[in-house]
């Protein structure tokens, strides 16, 4: 909304320059922004969803990689839920990285994006924009959001390795 916003006050002040009469919707229209706007979210869903799904996948690895280490805690008196949180832990850690370096990432091509339009822009109507913002509550969100979802992805995991038997985990090879 906020990046509407903006855009339709860029319009005006190239309106008044121009003198011409430019509506939101010729903007919106002409720039594809609500189909970019819907493109990049069905992008990201995707994204989201592979990386829940490559979370699980790390953390099933895990914690097969480990079940004789898992045993070991176990016998030393570890109590299933030691080792579920042990895991759930892993899988935030783990989200918290990938939180932050997407967030870097979104960060830096957003800025990228913003120079490619403003040029556009400033050769179009003699004024630029940007279409990209960073909001730092919006970025620590998504972040937020990243380690929650992780923790999401690493429960079905965690739960398997705190179920383990002790007794079956030493043995396996």
């Amino acid at each position: 909304m906020r990046a509407d916003a903006h855009l339709l006050e860029h319009a005006r002040r190239a309106e008044q320059l121009e003198g011409r009469r430019v509506h939101e919707h010729h903007i919106a229209g002409g720039l594809g922004l609500g189909k970019l706007r819907v493109a990049l979210l069905g992008l990201a869903l995707v994204a989201l969803l592979l990386a829940c799904l490559g979370i699980a996948n790390t953390m099933y690895t895990a914690v097969l990689e480990r079940t004789k280490e898992i045993g070991v805690l176990k016998a030393l008196g570890a109590r299933s839920r030691d080792v579920l949180l042990l895991f759930i832990a892993e899988a935030v850690v783990l989200g918290l990285a990938g939180g932050i370096v997407g967030a870097l990432v979104a960060v830096g091509l957003g800025r990228l994006g913003n120079e490619a339009v403003d040029r556009l822009t400033q050769s179009v109507t003699g004024t630029g924009f940007d279409v990209f913002r960073t909001d730092v509550p919006v970025v620590l969100v998504a972040i937020l959001l990243a380690a929650l979802l992780s923790a999401v992805s690493g429960l079905l995991p965690a739960l398997r390795a705190a179920l383990q038997d002790p007794s079956r985990a030493l043995r396996y090879e």
